[in-house]
């Protein structure tokens, strides 16, 4: 996690090649937010040159012009995926420290996200939703709810996310994900209402501060389950939890994507699909797991591993993947763009000729199906363990 003074030796280094602006081989748009506003601004090249005329005083923070278009990214990773320059291993970073300092010198946050910090403070959760919400989906559901101090202990901790406990209409997520964990015999628990915000929205819009502080309250309750492993839903946790905790303190549990742990389960026999399919899929990467943490493989050999189910891949998938437009704080801010960018890859799916779109992230979920309500029923929209649980529960 780079900080702002530390920039200096990256922003240099981009040549202005535009090589960030397409996909190789495919020359296929990468960028949402150049693709939208049409502006080299816009571009991570552009931004690149923002930091340096911020960094040599040429552009001023108070700019909301300046700072429209630092926050004008989901910050899905496609342009450091495409740079050839040495500038890509850190160009997130760059951008995150450039949100961070403007809410240090600006002496706020950017207007449109306001209402995010309010609703942690008050809520401890982004989605202005009462803490006591968490515990609805568990209303049918025997599931333990773990107490940090209490004699209540768990091998594993799942780990729910805002967006899957909070949505009403996503709450499918969290009762498939612990359906399939008390399926295999999993000794694991939730935190219900104790649960607080990953924080990762807030490291995307600058918020590093209460970022630093969700996360070294997670460690410690992590730390006083006493679990060895920590499965989460979201993607954005994932990341979160294995990629920007390790400056606020060491994780004491291995961190897993749900993906990756029902695959471990069917590997080892503890899943079993019993029952049988006919369905076209096309599976979207969220860019949370997939290019900022590089699991690729497990969603598709789950995918796989289903009787009936034929996976058929999109034009540009796996590292090249398009963004469904919703990070970054972009949905919150921007949200018409964010429709725009979930239905370019509503479309694509549509044009695999699948029935069905499966992705392995709640908010990609939430901002697909926004997406896919402008057009036509044909496609179906599902996470990946609404597939499972349809097969194996």
């Amino acid at each position: 996690m780079l900080d702002y003074t530390e920039i200096d030796p990256y922003i240099v280094k981009c040549v202005r090649c535009g090589t960030c602006k397409a996909g190789p081989g495919l020359f296929e748009p990468s960028c949402p937010a150049g693709e939208h506003f049409r502006f080299e601004a816009y571009f991570a090249s552009g931004k690149i040159w923002i930091a340096r005329g911020l960094k040599e005083g040429v552009l001023p923070w108070e700019d909301q012009g300046v700072l429209e278009k630092l926050f004008a990214c989901t910050l899905c990773g496609n342009c450091a995926e495409q740079c050839p320059m040495s500038v890509r291993e850190r160009i997130l970073e760059v951008f995150e420290a450039l949100r961070s300092e403007s809410v240090d010198r600006v002496g706020t946050h950017f207007a449109p996200h306001r209402r995010l910090r309010e609703s942690l403070v008050q809520y401890r959760n982004p989605w202005m939703q009462p803490r006591r919400r968490r515990l609805q989906w568990l209303r049918e559901e025997r599931v333990r709810i773990l107490d940090p101090d209490g004699p209540t202990k768990a091998e594993v901790l799942y780990f729910v996310g805002c967006t899957a406990a909070l949505d009403p209409a996503l709450q499918h997520i969290a009762r498939n994900t612990a359906g399939l964990l008390q399926e295999a015999g999993v000794d694991f628990g939730v935190l219900g209402e104790e649960e607080i915000c990953c924080g990762s929205v807030f490291l995307r819009i600058g918020q590093r501060a209460v970022a630093r502080e969700l996360a070294e309250k997670n460690l410690e309750l992590v730390e006083r389950l006493g679990v060895s492993t920590v499965v989460t839903s979201c993607a954005g946790c994932f990341k979160t939890m294995c990629q920007d905790y390790p400056p606020f303190g060491e994780m004491s549990a291995r961190v897993v994507h749900s993906s990756e742990y029902l695959l471990e389960l069917l590997d080892a026999g503890r899943l079993k699909p019993d029952r049988e399919t006919t369905v076209e899929v096309t599976y979207h990467d969220p860019c949370h797991l997939g290019r900022h943490c590089g699991v690729f493989d497990p969603p598709r050999k789950l995918l796989e591993s289903l009787p009936g189910v034929q996976l058929t891949e999109m034009a540009r998938t796996r590292e090249s993947a398009w963004c469904c437009g919703a990070g970054g704080g972009v949905r919150s801010a921007f949200p018409g763009w964010a429709l725009e960018s979930s239905r370019a890859r509503i479309d694509e799916a549509r044009a695999t000729g699948s029935s069905l779109l499966v992705t392995t992230c709640p908010f990609c979920l939430q901002n697909l199906t926004t997406g896919a309500q402008s057009g036509d029923a044909s496609l179906g929209l599902a996470d990946l363990t609404d597939v499972l649980a349809r097969m194996i529960l």
